[in-house]
């Protein structure tokens, strides 16, 4: 099995813009259309839970592109996180991308 690093992002602290993922399965863009409703799983280095309260949109079904809008305390706390996108489809099935390695989030001071 071939193991696929996430993808690393970097964020500061109180940050609220938009930012667009595109969704990996086994580092690939899944078949299919996009459809659901999506959420942000985020754990801290011990793999205790972090509440993300913002938003998370789908923004092209083609293309697997979600949109992930922070709410002010979203992003509060410098530090590195994991995180991963949780997709639940019209039937209640659920998937997780990506479906390897979890994506890094680097959450850094303002100054």
């Amino acid at each position: 099995i071939m193991a696929i690093s996430g993808t690393t992002y970097n964020v500061v602290v109180g940050w609220t813009s938009p930012i667009d993922i595109l969704l990996k399965d086994d580092g690939a863009t899944p078949t299919g259309t996009l459809g659901g409703s999506a959420t942000l799983i985020m754990k801290d280095a011990n793999g205790t839970a972090i509440s993300f309260t913002g938003n998370v949109t789908i923004q092209d079904a083609a293309t697997w592109k979600v949109r992930v809008s922070p709410d002010a305390s979203d992003f509060a706390t410098a530090g590195v996180y994991r995180g991963r996108i949780k997709l639940t489809d019209d039937n209640g099935k659920v998937g997780y991308y990506p479906n390897s390695s979890w994506d890094i989030w680097i959450v850094n001071a303002e100054a």
